[in-house]
């Protein structure tokens, strides 16, 4: 399987987490609410300060938080239940773009108590969906799956096409992150299917776009291709910046990993960066990709530069995934350039978090790694020291996979038994309810015979009275 670290699949309501940026537009927004807000009261200046929190979100941190506590402090003094609800779920929104999932986590559940106790069925589903995005981008699938499967059953029961495929797309992307490609590409394609008879095109363009990534590591570039070719077509035609970068990066992926085109892939993570910046959000994926290409062309100054850039913005925002892929691909880049202990103590630092969360796929290439290291840095007895820790972990998971083997093949044999043995008794059965069918049908014989008997000898004593004289008659 390829390096599926790499793949940059899209969420429906989804954040994603970018570098806050000062922007002009903002700012004016920003104003602009501040004197409206002057004005107003009730339910549209409650309206009025969720914008401005909103808006914040880009600009500072720290103002986006201290406007939605105003605004669900309006809400309780105004008795607005259900928009404090949505407060919050903003407020969460802000916390999860900040990085600080804890916090994020803890809006939305009050958001999701408010939304329960008012029955809100519909602003439950968004809010189990913001749950789930938030668990992926902790690396938390398996909880990500759970809330994606509570937003499906509950649009199911809504009969909301949208939140359908919403759900569909969100476990899809869960799937792939853990490698169950087979699973991620039937819920890819069902959301696909949901969003084309809504006409729903934007929504149909991303789903489009995460089967396609599938399709890439099966090894089915040319499909892949066109599929984000048919989603940069939507794009383009919508304006949606945001699919556009992300099918660019995609494209950038399929040249640079599988064809080897470096310039072309370049070009393709170029663009979606140029698009990024121009909106004021850089993202970490695309400067890790760049720098894979630079390592790639030996420009190792542009690489780490990138590279550098990329890991600010993950450890800011505590994404996981992203730190460990950095650091895996730090290691890399300084084994390429021959500085062997610099590249060890990166790829020490991708295993252990990667362990940390759970995440197997840079075990054994990180570990491999580190060993080619150590050869090249001639410590061979370093090497012995990791190659027997390395092989000790190997044989534990080893003897691990083994016992499970054997518990599989004595439940098998266990079960053969037992299928056997109700196949006995299968055919004892039958036997018996043969025979007990014989004794049915020669006692009913049996029986018959006797009341045959009886009836003929009730009719020949009765023959016999009827010849016989009475004594008065007898002289």
């Amino acid at each position: 399987m390829k390096r599926i670290a790499q793949a940059f699949l899209t969420f429906l309501f989804s954040l994603v987490l970018f570098l806050p940026a000062q922007s002009a537009d903002e700012m004016r927004k920003i104003d602009s609410l501040n004197q409206l807000i002057k004005n107003q009261s009730g339910q549209e200046r409650l309206k009025s300060l969720i914008a401005l929190t909103e808006a914040y979100r880009l600009v500072s941190y720290d103002e986006s938080l201290k406007t939605g506590n105003e605004a669900v402090n309006y809400a309780d003094t105004q008795g607005l239940t259900e928009m404090k609800a949505l407060v919050l779920r903003t407020l969460g929104q802000s916390a999860q773009w900040a990085g600080d999932f804890d916090l994020a986590f803890d809006y939305y559940q009050k958001s999701l108590d408010n939304y329960s106790r008012l029955n809100n069925r519909l602003g439950m589903a968004h809010i189990y969906n913001m749950m789930g995005d938030l668990k992926n981008n902790t690396s938390e699938y398996d909880t990500a799956l759970v809330y994606f499967e509570k937003v499906n059953s509950l649009a199911n029961e809504l009969g909301n096409d949208t939140l359908i495929g919403a759900s569909f797309q969100n476990k899809g992307i869960a799937w792939f992150e853990t490698g169950r490609l087979n699973e991620a590409h039937d819920a890819f394609y069902r959301a696909s299917i949901v969003f084309s008879k809504l006409k729903d095109s934007i929504p149909y363009a991303q789903s489009v776009m995460n089967m396609s990534q599938v399709l890439w590591q099966w090894d089915q570039n040319a499909e892949a291709v066109d599929k984000l070719l048919t989603a940069i077509g939507i794009a383009e035609r919508h304006q949606q910046l945001e699919i556009l970068s992300k099918a660019y990066t995609n494209l950038g992926l399929i040249y640079y990993y599988d064809e080897g085109n470096y310039s072309l892939a370049l070009d393709y993570y170029s663009k979606a960066l140029n698009i990024r910046e121009q909106k004021g959000y850089p993202i970490p994926n695309i400067l890790v990709n760049i720098a894979n290409v630079y390592v790639a062309q030996k420009n190792f100054q542009e690489a780490f530069q990138n590279y550098g850039r990329a890991l600010k913005i993950y450890e800011s925002s505590n994404a996981v995934q992203g730190i460990v892929r950095t650091h895996f691909h730090l290691g890399e880049a300084h084994h390429d350039n021959k500085e062997y202990k610099l590249s060890n103590q990166y790829l020490e630092k991708c295993l252990s978090k990667a362990q940390q969360f759970g995440i197997i796929s840079y075990n054994s290439i990180a570990a491999d790694l580190i060993m080619q290291n150590y050869i090249a840095l001639n410590d061979f007895a370093a090497f012995q020291t990791y190659f027997q820790q390395y092989k000790a972990e190997k044989d534990s998971l080893e003897d691990a996979y083994n016992q499970l083997q054997a518990k599989e093949a004595k439940f098998r044999l266990l079960s053969e038994e037992l299928q056997q043995l109700s196949d006995s008794r299968r055919e004892e059965n039958e036997i018996i309810n043969h025979k007990l069918q014989t004794y049915n049908y020669l006692t009913a014989a049996v029986i018959g015979l006797i009341l045959f008997s009886l009836l003929m000898l009730l009719i020949r004593r009765s023959v016999r009275k009827a010849h016989k004289r009475p004594l008065q008659d007898v002289v």
